[in-house]
């Protein structure tokens, strides 16, 4: 039987505003990268915290059948444009907390 090269694969993203605000975030970018068939691919969504009641939201991206990895990266921008990155973890993850910003 022929099976698929490749699956989609759904991550959550979910985060306290509060805790976001207490943090003086004004804008979170998620990014998940995964490479099928040797090429890149990345999927991005942006939250505006000031615009948000709560966070509860999902990315989907596509990754080889053979795994269920992926990486992601996590940017904050926090007030007076300085930002926080988390850098390209490797995860296995359902659920992303976009609150856990690093200190």
């Amino acid at each position: 039987a022929l099976t698929s090269p490749c699956k989609l694969r759904e991550v959550k993203l979910t985060g306290e505003i509060q805790t976001l605000k207490d943090r003086q975030v004004r804008l979170v970018q998620v990014k998940l990268f995964s490479t099928v068939g040797g090429i890149e691919k990345v999927e991005t969504k942006s939250f505006n915290i000031a615009r948000l009641e709560s966070i509860d939201d999902a990315l989907q991206i596509l990754i080889a059948t053979n795994t269920s990895n992926y990486h992601y990266e996590i940017r904050w921008t926090l007030s007076g444009n300085r930002t926080l990155s988390s850098g390209k973890i490797n995860s296995e993850s359902d659920e992303l907390f976009i609150d856990e910003i690093p200190n």
